[in-house]
């Protein structure tokens, strides 16, 4: 019996859209961030320990054209 497997289509991102990056102040998490809020303008929920980025971050995206917020988050297990 062989099953046949499909792929899922893309996500249908539009400025309505809300989503939720975790360590969205550096790295690829920022890379992402900004690749949204420019592609898609959504709205960004970032979720970060590094909160002393945040105003640059909201800033630099909402430049983008996305509704940003930050959170303080810590999700090691410490």
């Amino acid at each position: 019996v062989h099953k046949i497997y499909t792929r899922k289509p893309p996500l249908a991102l539009n400025s309505n859209s809300v989503v939720i990056i975790t360590g969205g102040c550096l790295g690829l998490g920022r890379l992402t961030a900004k690749e949204l809020a420019t592609r898609f303008k959504c709205k960004i929920i970032v979720l970060d320990i590094l909160s002393d980025k945040f105003k640059e971050l909201s800033a630099e995206l909402e430049a983008l054209g996305s509704t940003v917020n930050c959170y303080y988050c810590d999700l090691s297990n410490q």
